[in-house]
């Protein structure tokens, strides 16, 4: 199994309800039936603003991102249609980054699933991306997120249900 995760951005038409829906209704079952062997796929669209009056703080490049497409595969030589259907997304600039990530979880859900598949989960989903300091050697770097930023981020984060990193 392999887990990928894209990247769209908004374009200047975006509009956040359109956007949704359609990747919701459309681009995520299509994904499903037509991407050989899809294990488990996950949307996530920046639709938060006529919900939160006052979205959290949203750095870099965060306020230009629409959607976040994670896919578990049985190989990534499945991958082929994904991209395809994602850059036809209605508000984006039809660009899509895909990253192949090995994902591990320091803090599960125990959280039984009581929503249908297609429905927003409730809550609200934090997802951070970013690249690794030139500075700072790969040691150096997986220590800082693994062993001093992951144990302080239930303090920071403390009605969070489950906490997932992707590298």
């Amino acid at each position: 199994m392999e887990k990928l995760i894209q990247l769209l951005w908004r374009s200047d038409d975006h509009d956040e309800v359109s956007h949704r829906e359609h990747m919701v209704g459309e681009i995520a079952p299509m994904l499903a039936a037509d991407v050989e062997r899809v294990e488990h796929l996950d949307v996530l669209t920046g639709d938060t603003s006529l919900e939160i009056p006052a979205p959290p703080v949203q750095l870099g490049l965060g306020p230009q991102l629409a959607s976040v497409v994670t896919i578990w595969l049985g190989s990534i030589d499945d991958r082929g249609p994904i991209i395809p259907a994602l850059q036809s997304a209605p508000g984006t600039t039809g660009k899509v980054d895909q990253y192949l990530v090995t994902e591990s979880v320091p803090q599960p859900s125990t959280a039984e699933r009581d929503w249908p598949l297609g429905t927003r989960t409730p809550g609200v989903t934090l997802f951070s991306w970013f690249p690794k300091p030139d500075r700072l050697t790969d040691g150096e770097f997986f220590h800082g997120w693994h062993d001093i930023h992951t144990p302080s981020t239930p303090g920071l984060h403390p009605l969070r249900v489950e906490y997932v990193r992707n590298s």
